[in-house]
C-alpha cells in the first residue's frame, strides 16, 4: 500500500469527521473525536495501518486491578485479534490499539466511521467496565506531536 493511498484516506477520513485539520490524521499526530484522543498511523513497508486511541491516565489507588481488568477486557475480545491494549509512557496513558489490514476498497467515510465507532467503544469501556479507574485530559492545548510532551509513541514494525 502506498504512502500516497494512506495520506488520502486520513485527509478524506478528516474532511467527513469535519477535523479542523484535514492533514493531521495520519502524520504522527493525534485528533480527537467525540472526546477521544486517537492516532492514526502507518508505515509503507506494513501492510496494515495502527489506529491508537488513549483510554486515559490509571487515576485508582490499585494500578494492579486496572491492568487485571484491562487483560479481562482483552480476553472478552478473545474474537477481535487486531485488539489489543497497550501502555504509553511518553502520555502516562493506556491505550487501545488495532492493527487493521489495508485494503484498496477503503474509503474515507468507512474510515471515519470506523474511528468514532471506536471513540464510541472507548467512551462506554470509560463509563462502564473502566469506570474511574482513568483519567483522561480534554483540555490540552491540543493534539501533540511526537516531540510534545504526550502522545502514541508505538510505530508498525
Amino acid at each position: 500500500m502506498t504512502a500516497a493511498f494512506f495520506d488520502d484516506l486520513c485527509r478524506h477520513a478528516s474532511r467527513e469527521l469535519r477535523l479542523d485539520n484535514t492533514e493531521r490524521m495520519g502524520q504522527e499526530e493525534t485528533v480527537e473525536i467525540d472526546g477521544v484522543s486517537l492516532e492514526v498511523t502507518h508505515h509503507e513497508s506494513s501492510a496494515s495501518m495502527l489506529v491508537l486511541a488513549e483510554l486515559g491516565r490509571i487515576t485508582a489507588e490499585d494500578p494492579a486491578q486496572v491492568y487485571r481488568q484491562l487483560l479481562a477486557l482483552q480476553l472478552l475480545t478473545w474474537h477481535q485479534p487486531g485488539v489489543r491494549f497497550g501502555y504509553d509512557e511518553g502520555s502516562d496513558a493506556v491505550v487501545l490499539m488495532l492493527g487493521v489490514p489495508l485494503r484498496e476498497d477503503m474509503t474515507g467515510p468507512w474510515l471515519a466511521q470506523a474511528l468514532r465507532g471506536m471513540a464510541a467503544q472507548v467512551k462506554q469501556w470509560r463509563a462502564t467496565l473502566l469506570a474511574g479507574m482513568f483519567v483522561w485530559d480534554g483540555a490540552r492545548a491540543g493534539p501533540q506531536t511526537r516531540d510534545g510532551a504526550h502522545g502514541p509513541r508505538t510505530t508498525l514494525a
